[in-house]
Order: C-alpha cells, then sequence, then structure tokens
C-alpha cells in the first residue's frame, strides 16, 4: 500500500526560540544598492560551540483586528512578493509538547482582483454612484469566479 504524502507547500511552523539562541544586532545593509533590514542571532551547537545566523526582514506582519472572525489568522501580513498568514496554535493533549504554543503559517500569492475604476463628480447622488457600482460589476459578470 502506497503511503499517502502530505503536501507542506506554502506552509510552515515556528516555534519559539531555543534558549541558546539571542538576538544580538538590528540593521540596515546596502547590498549592491538595495537596503534591508538585518537580524544577526547568535546560536550554539550541540555541542556548545559559538555561531550566527543573519536573517533578512522580509515583511511587516500585523495583529488581528479586536472583534474579528474568530478563525481569521492571528497575525498577517506581506511576505516578500506574497502573503503570510499566521495562527497561534497549541500542542494538544498527548503530544511530548502539550501546552506549548506555536506559529502555524500559510504562504499565499497577494489577491489582485479585479479592481472597479469608478470616476465620479461632486453633482452625483450617492444613489448614482451606488448604480455605478452596481452596473459595473454587470460588465464584468463572465470573470467573477462563482
Amino acid at each position: 500500500m502506497e503511503e499517502k504524502k502530505y503536501d507542506d507547500s506554502n506552509r510552515g511552523v515556528m516555534y519559539q526560540p531555543r534558549r541558546d539562541q539571542t538576538l544580538r544586532a538590528l540593521g540596515k545593509i546596502d547590498d549592491n544598492g538595495h537596503e534591508s533590514n538585518y537580524a544577526f542571532i547568535r546560536q550554539e551547537t550541540q555541542d556548545g560551540q559559538e555561531y550566527y545566523n543573519i536573517f533578512k526582514n522580509v515583511g511587516t506582519i500585523y495583529p488581528k483586528e479586536e472583534g474579528a472572525n474568530p478563525n481569521a489568522p492571528d497575525f498577517k501580513g506581506p511576505f516578500d512578493e506574497r502573503r503570510i498568514s499566521i495562527w497561534v496554535r497549541e500542542f494538544r493533549e498527548g503530544h511530548k509538547q502539550a501546552g506549548n504554543k506555536y506559529l502555524s503559517c500559510e504562504v499565499q500569492d497577494k489577491y489582485e482582483g479585479n479592481v472597479v475604476d469608478i470616476k465620479t463628480t461632486e453633482d452625483q447622488s450617492t444613489k448614482d454612484k451606488v448604480k455605478a457600482i452596481e452596473d459595473s460589476f454587470k460588465d464584468n459578470e463572465d470573470e467573477i469566479p462563482f
């Protein structure tokens, strides 16, 4: 019987830092005219040897707004040229790390749906503006995916 493989494309998990991981510095670095923000992290191998990793900032993540749908991501924002959604999860009872929290991540393409360009004038009534928006959807009915 062939074993089913889980597809974890565009998904990830992040855990709390290990005790040996320490933020040592933050700053901007210019690389051939492209300036980016970086973090410098101190770590240790299992046998105690010190080494460092450098991490590039790929986006600013924002927490979920108060009153949002409880199933909505706890954090979301840009992720390089894409978007990331992050949920805070907890290991279930029976797991060796039960009670510990971790971050479950999903990366998506940025939504670039049909943007309707409605030009209005100051003398247009609200009713006229609503009609113009409704009419714009009628023009694009073939393109609506639902």
